[in-house]
């Protein structure tokens, strides 16, 4: 498989097999981002979050965009460090990175360190809306503090009144 560099055909041993490291270290180091995006695709959690994605994006000549919805598919298994990397290197953006997979607050965090902008457009275009509607909906609900669905709410879901008492 050392020589191969069709996706398809690559994408289909991979269906069968593992990348050894080896394999997996020329195949990241290649100018094709399609045959990248299969190797992507193809490693296990561990193997993903040791790719050197600074070097990676350095090399790709063609097809950037089939690794970078690789790498956006599996946001969410990559470490903060390598999402920045993307980011930084033009091969993704926040909101590709964003739109797959719920991030965590480290993964957030360094999404906003090295493109405040772009990350705060991505959760106002995402969650914008919901909150405003949710915001619209708390005035609404405890506009009268008596009222018992708010007062269920509350103590259902936070296990306190809406005056913040036990």
């Amino acid at each position: 498989m050392a020589d191969v560099t069709d996706p398809v055909a690559l994408a289909a041993w991979f269906a069968g097999h593992t990348p050894s490291g080896a394999l997996a270290s020329r195949l990241a180091a290649g100018a094709d981002g399609a045959v990248v995006g299969v190797l992507i695709h193809a490693l296990p959690d561990d193997a993903l979050r040791s790719l050197d994605i600074r070097a990676m994006a350095g090399t790709m000549i063609r097809n950037r965009d089939k690794a970078a919805w690789e790498f956006a598919s599996r946001a969410d298994k990559l470490t903060p460090g390598q999402l920045a990397a993307l980011v930084e290197t033009g091969l993704a953006s926040v909101n590709m990175l964003a739109g797959s997979r719920p991030l965590t607050d480290a993964q957030w965090a360094a999404l906003d360190r090295v493109d405040h902008e772009g990350t705060r457009n991505t959760l106002d275009w995402r969650y914008g809306d919901l909150l405003d509607r949710l915001a619209g909906e708390y005035r609404r609900l405890f506009a009268d503090p008596d009222s018992g669905l708010a007062r269920r709410m509350f103590e259902e879901r936070l296990g306190r009144t809406h005056t913040g008492e036990a």
